[in-house]
């Protein structure tokens, strides 16, 4: 697995009809690449790309996502890997099991009618303008029927009524490459002797309110 700076987005809301307790949704994105000693160009505007993948980075975007939903995202940052240079700095990168992105892109897809005030996606390009990792949102064009996300609150009722605790959990947007669909990801500690951390997560479809999952977790400190 390669390294990854985690980068998540944390909006404060306080949500008066559940109570005084302030509630914290997450958006939270696969996060930038790390490369060592070597540093990636940082991106900060599709103008940066040579115009060709420019073109078939927007033509994806647009069959995958629809133009509706293209308007809804900006470019946020992202980085411009040049591999060459890469490998001259960090030669064990010559030796990584994972495709190096020449191009990685970060968007911010607006969502102010769910509660948070954006959504953070990202991908990763080849040299060619070829996808490496999808980004990640779901296929809109292919099934319009989950561009309909839940409100926040409606889906924060249902982990409460899933037994979390709301003084307690922690909530992140997720998008669920597997079923391709967003979905809230509700975690909680159970326990915590000091030594063992215990919790328990639950993954509730964004679009239906469905549970998808439910699990243990345990952490030793």
């Amino acid at each position: 697995m390669r390294p990854l700076l985690a980068i998540l987005f944390m909006i404060t809301l306080s949500f008066s009809s559940i109570g005084h307790t302030e509630v914290v949704p997450a958006s939270g994105s696969r996060g930038s690449v790390f490369f060592g000693e070597y540093e990636p160009k940082q991106l900060e505007s599709l103008s940066q790309l040579p115009a060709p993948i420019k073109e078939r980075i927007q033509q994806h975007l647009s069959k995958r996502l629809g133009e509706a939903n293209v308007e809804r995202l900006k470019l946020s940052g992202g980085q411009i890997v040049d591999i060459a240079k890469l490998h001259q700095v960090e030669p064990d990168s010559k030796e990584y099991e994972w495709e190096i992105p020449a191009y990685v892109l970060e968007f911010e897809f607006s969502l102010p009618d769910v509660g948070l005030p954006f959504y953070t996606a990202q991908m990763e390009i080849r040299a060619d303008g070829s996808i490496i990792e999808e980004i990640d949102l779901p296929a809109f064009a292919s099934d319009p029927s989950k561009e309909k996300l839940l409100p926040f609150l409606a889906v924060l009722a249902l982990a409460i009524e899933n037994g979390f605790s709301e003084d307690k959990l922690d909530a992140m947007l997720v998008y669920d490459e597997e079923r391709d669909l967003m979905a809230w990801r509700f975690s909680e500690t159970v326990s915590d002797d000091g030594s063992v951390i215990k919790g328990r997560v639950l993954l509730i479809s964004a679009h239906s309110g469905d549970v998808l999952e439910t699990s243990q977790t345990e952490a030793i400190r």
